[in-house]
């Protein structure tokens, strides 16, 4: 069989990936073709169908790369430990 072993389709909340292999490089090969495509999109939920995998992805949010934020000190937070 040749040609591509997946192939993506829209669903409500995202996308879908759908892989019709359970060889492990067209696995790797749909993952980094996705990524290169989709790069703001995160894993919801993967399952197996016969002889395949299907991973749906939402997006990412918007504040995902956002920094982290940095503790207060007592003076910030009058003295109290709870942030």
């Amino acid at each position: 069989m040749s040609g591509q072993n997946w192939f993506v389709y829209p669903v409500e909340n995202g996308v879908e990936l759908v892989i019709d292999s359970t060889d492990g490089d067209v696995h790797d090969a749909a993952l980094e073709a996705f990524v290169a495509e989709y790069a703001d999109f995160n894993i919801a939920a993967e399952y197996s169908i016969n002889g395949g995998e299907v991973i749906h992805f939402v997006p990412a949010p918007a504040d995902a790369d956002a920094e982290a934020p940095q503790p207060r000190s007592a003076a910030e937070t009058n003295g109290s430990t709870w942030a």
